[in-house]
């Protein structure tokens, strides 16, 4: 819509309608103004007295008002003319209305403050002779959202802007529909992100909301649900109050809350009327003490009046706040010693009772009470805005020389984007206005309490959009009855550990447990490792520290016992042997192969002890070279004795002629050749897969945390040298039953062919157990006893009839046909084939004496 047409059509409507409502009230109150003259003006329209019956202004001035808006707009023009850095040689005026507020009222003084061109519009509805000097250039005002509407309007309609120190709401942060309107007051979204903050901070998350059915609290209401929904927090139920909502309209709300019994804390963007309306709602259905309430105005007055301590004890109350602007104080004080001529009529009328101001109180009631303290802040700001605008565009546009302001007058567009880049000190930090259009926001905390028997309001913190943000004091904090423990409020289960959680309807949560042996991955149960344990918060898998040997385990003392007892054998069989190392048994049987033979079983006993050791690289690597090394020193020899009782046999049926490689130095190369393989093997396998220890878990008896524990894994080497050795055992399987059928006397061949079969069933039932095996222990038993019962059957087999026969029998009494220590070969032939003859009749037993005279017919048992 143009300017003219506005002028000419819409402006008479517009008083058609307004001036029957003005009509009603006081000639004086309605038409006065507070100017100042000066080369610019701004307009102001301030709230000095409330409105009454149809939107009327009341017949009385707040005090309080009168001080916060008019003397402090008042105050911000003086302290700018006196200053030579802002506006040097340019008089600031204003021209400041009352409007009551009241949209009606606010609609007409605009216009009377922006429209010279149609001054016969309002002629009737009063005269207002201002002695200004200029044009206004701009508006401060209004204070409220409702009355700022209406005005923002006809600025942006004249290009005039305008500056609100009370429009809170967060519609006019709209840059296209209020274009022409910036605020210093606080806005709303302001208030929204301070009270999810506080919902944050104690972890309120399932919250009711409640607002008024005006533009505040819609825009309010919108605005916290918007944001709630990014910060997590969920709504049990929102629901506006109408205006003057019936009695069954609230009791509605108040049985709704009881649905949602979880929710504890109630945000409300409620007016006075109907906040005090569901108050005693809630009282009067016996909810005191029970719920939170977070409200983002302040009823102090109200509950005081309405004795409804029980259904607020514990509120949270926020309240704009603003740090005072110094020197304001005292130029309100100053004002004391004024005239009474000199006084405005607001502040004349604010004092007096009577309409021809005889009854007037003193002066010192316009005094800054410390509840006022800040109130002016939000004017002073706006002012000042306008006045470092105006200053720059003096400096850029008129390139400095103030008095083309007068000739060419100032644009309201091209001022506006001078004010929207304005920075200044102000009280509480740097001022300046955002891409929005607001100038930032604080509020003071306060918690409604008991003290001294007296409920009242406790500032317990603040909140600055411009600092830290919250910052409270929880020690100050009282809840519900005066509890210190802060209530819960909401519907999402706190898991535990081992749970995780699950949706349950649209805002609250359960929690669903996990396995034992599981950790929590989101949303999700995670199996750990089978050497692995959930932590106790259930978040990460450990390690589970393996268990070690228990030496008093009767399985492990009878294997060490084994061990101990093979060894004594071992070292008693070396005695032996070594005392009767002249006798022919002794002799016969190769002393040299002998030692080597003893020397294995030892081993054998030895490493059945090393592998019970607690595993560690070094005593797996010397338990897998004793297991290797104790089978080679064992049936290494074993295969050449019975090879070479064989082929002295097979040689004498044939001929007298010597086998070769049958003396003991041969025998001996060829046993340190069979060990060099191994050494061979061994080498290789510890350079290139050395066993190495590993851990083995098994299911805990009751359910619990697995059993873990440490053994040898034997690499790929063990099995090479297995195999070596599994080769020499087959070996003398095989030379044992080509041997089976030497005549009995020198039929040693059968007891070690007994030996080494019972060692291939052994180790052929032992591969099968170890490998199938849960149970670290049982591995070990395993292994231990093959070794060690290998041991034991050789010494049983081989060596006990060979002892017995040496201690039991005298050397002359023994039937070995004279064998001495010439040389087999030096026998006759014809001896031998005697021998041979007789092959059923000789035995290994006592027998009469015969003639060691006769030469040998064999050197070898």
């Amino acid at each position: 819509m143009s300017k003219a047409v506005f002028l000419w059509i819409v402006l008479p409507l517009l008083a058609e309608t307004i001036v029957p409502t003005v009509a009603y009230s006081q000639a004086h109150r309605a038409c006065y103004s507070f100017t100042k003259p000066g080369d610019v003006i701004l307009g102001g329209l301030l709230t000095v007295s409330p409105s009454s019956a149809k939107n009327l202004c009341h017949s009385k001035i707040n005090t309080n008002w009168l001080i916060k808006n008019a003397l402090a707009m008042d105050f911000a023009v003086e302290d700018i003319n006196k200053r030579r850095d802002l506006l040097p040689d340019v008089t600031l005026g204003y021209d400041l209305r009352d409007d009551c507020s009241s949209e009606e009222l606010s609609l007409w003084q605009t216009l009377t403050l922006v429209s010279p061109d149609s001054p016969t519009t309002f002629k009737d509805l009063c005269s207002l002779e201002t002695p200004r000097t200029g044009p206004v250039v701009g508006l401060v005002g209004t204070g409220s959202s409702e009355t700022s509407i209406p005005v923002s309007q006809l600025g942006q309609l004249f290009e005039v802007p305008v500056v609100s120190h009370g429009a809170h709401s967060d519609e006019f942060s709209d840059r296209e529909k209020y274009a022409y309107l910036l605020r210093t007051s606080t806005p709303d979204r302001l208030r929204v992100e301070a009270i999810l903050d506080i919902l944050e901070h104690f972890g309120w998350v399932y919250v009711a909301l409640l607002y008024s059915a005006d533009s505040e609290g819609i825009h309010g209401a919108m605005q916290f649900e918007a944001s709630a929904a990014k910060r997590n927090v969920c709504l049990a139920m929102s629901s506006y109050v109408r205006d003057s909502a019936s009695e069954e309209d609230r009791n509605e709300i108040v049985a709704k809350m009881l649905e949602y019994d979880a929710s504890t804390v109630i945000v409300t963007f409620l007016g006075r009327v109907d906040a005090l309306d569901m108050l005693q709602s809630f009282r009067e259905a016996g909810l005191t003490h029970r719920y939170i309430w977070v409200a983002a105005q302040i009823w102090e007055n109200l509950l005081d009046r309405q004795d409804l301590h029980e259904v607020t004890s514990g509120a949270i109350f926020l309240k704009f706040t603003n740090e005072p602007v110094p020197k304001f104080k005292n130029y309100v004080s100053s004002l004391i010693h004024t005239p009474w001529e000199n006084l405005s009529e607001w502040s004349q009328d604010a004092l007096c009772s009577d309409k021809d101001f005889t009854n007037c109180s003193s002066l010192h009631k316009l005094s800054l009470g410390h509840s006022l303290l800040g109130e002016e802040t939000p004017v002073v700001n706006a002012v000042r805005a306008f006045a470092h605008a105006i200053h720059a565009y003096i400096e850029d546009v008129c390139a400095g020389r103030p008095n083309c302001i007068h000739k060419e007058g100032i644009t309201g567009r091209l001022l506006l984007s001078y004010l929207k880049n304005v920075s200044f000190p102000a009280p509480g930090g740097e001022f300046s206005f955002n891409s929005y259009g607001d100038g930032g926001g604080a509020y003071t905390i306060n918690n409604y309490q008991e003290v001294d028997s007296k409920y009242t309001m406790v500032d317990v913190g603040h909140w600055s959009s411009s600092t830290a943000g919250l910052c409270l004091n929880e020690t100050l904090m009282r809840w519900q009855n005066g509890s210190r423990e802060i209530p819960l409020s909401n519907c999402r289960e706190v898991c535990q550990a081992g749970y995780f959680s699950v949706p349950r309807g649209r805002c609250c949560s359960g929690c669903h447990s996990c396995p034992i042996d599981t950790i929590v991955k989101g949303n999700d149960c995670e199996r750990c490792g089978q050497t692995e344990w959930p932590d106790p918060s259930r978040t990460q898998c450990r390690q589970i520290a393996p268990t070690p040997m228990d030496y008093g385990n009767h399985v492990v003392i009878l294997l060490l016992t084994l061990s101990g007892l093979g060894i004594a054998l071992c070292a008693l069989t070396a005695v032996l042997a070594l005392a009767y190392r002249n006798h022919a048994l002794i002799k016969c049987s190769s002393r040299e192969l002998i030692c080597v033979n003893v020397l294995g079983l030892t081993l054998a006993f030895v490493t059945g002890g090393l592998i019970l050791l607690p595993p560690v690289p070094t005593t797996c690597i010397v338990a897998e070279t004793g297991i290797a090394f104790s089978f080679t020193l064992s049936f290494a020899p074993t295969l050449l004795k019975v090879v070479r009782i064989y082929r002295i046999f097979q040689a004498g049926r044939r001929s007298v002629k010597r086998p070769r490689f049958i003396s003991p130095k041969s025998q001996m190369t060829m046993v340190v050749l069979f060990v060099l393989i191994q050494v061979l093997i061994a080498a290789v396998s510890i350079l290139t897969s050395p066993s190495k220890p590993e851990t083995l878990a098994r299911p805990n008896a009751n359910g619990m945390m697995h059993v873990v524990e440490l053994f040898c894994q034997f690499g790929v080497g063990f099995y090479a040298s297995g195999l070596y050795n599994l080769l020499l055992i087959l070996g003398c399987c095989l030379a044992a039953f080509k041997a089976r059928k030497v005549p009995s006397n020198y039929n040693e061949s059968k007891f070690i062919a007994v030996s080494v079969y019972s060692t291939l069933v052994l180790c052929l039932a032992a591969v099968p157990v170890y490998t199938t095996a849960v149970d670290v222990l049982q591995k070990l038993a395993t292994v231990c006893l093959a070794v060690q019962l290998n041991a034991y059957l050789t010494l049983v087999c081989v060596y006990l009839p060979k002892l017995c026969a040496i201690l039991s029998v005298k050397e002359g009494g023994v039937t070995l046909t004279a064998c001495n220590t010439a040389p087999c070969s030096q026998a006759p032939l014809e001896s031998v084939h005697r021998n041979l003859r007789l092959v059923d009749a000789i035995k290994v037993h006592p027998m009469p004496s015969i003639d060691t005279s006769v030469p040998c017919r064999s050197s070898i048992i």
